[in-house]
């Protein structure tokens, strides 16, 4: 088998793995971290979209006063999109900088560590995870100005 054409320290991990009595325990934590995670992202962007709700509302007599001087409803729906993605996304360009630039060195190191067959793995992992944020992200969004058109007034 290929076992034999491996390097010592990979054997070592690979025995750790099949025969360590918690490695079913090791899987369960992770699927653990990764619930945990899901529960932060909602309560980031439920905090997020409160936030901009409650903003929206105070500002509902402005952005009344800006149709009274001639503003159409659409732009009035476009101020009010643009103004709830700039407030849901800044957050996140802090944390997209330090991404950007960290998971690459970081996949490089366990791309020294793990066999050839997890090569890249935190990349598709971070992928995954990406995909899952947009859907958050355009899913809150919609919410939002689902509610924001409410509370400010704009018709359709």
């Amino acid at each position: 088998m290929y076992y034999k054409d491996l390097n010592q320290a990979q054997q070592e991990r690979l025995g750790e793995s099949f025969h360590d009595p918690g490695h079913a325990a090791k899987k369960n934590v992770g699927v653990l971290q990764i619930s945990l995670c899901l529960i932060f992202i909602v309560i980031y962007f439920s905090v997020l979209s409160l936030q901009q709700i409650v903003e929206l509302k105070r500002e509902s007599k402005g952005i009344k006063v800006l149709s009274y001087i001639g503003k159409s409803n659409k732009q009035i729906k476009e101020l009010v999109k643009k103004q709830i993605a700039g407030k849901l996304l800044m957050p996140m360009f802090m944390t997209l900088l330090v991404l950007l630039f960290s998971i690459p060195l970081v996949n490089l190191k366990l791309n020294l560590l793990l066999p050839i067959v997890m090569h890249n793995i935190l990349l598709r992992a971070v992928f995954c995870f990406a995909i899952c944020f947009l859907l958050f992200y355009v899913c809150y969004f919609f919410v939002v100005y689902t509610i924001s058109k409410q509370y400010v007034g704009i018709v359709n």
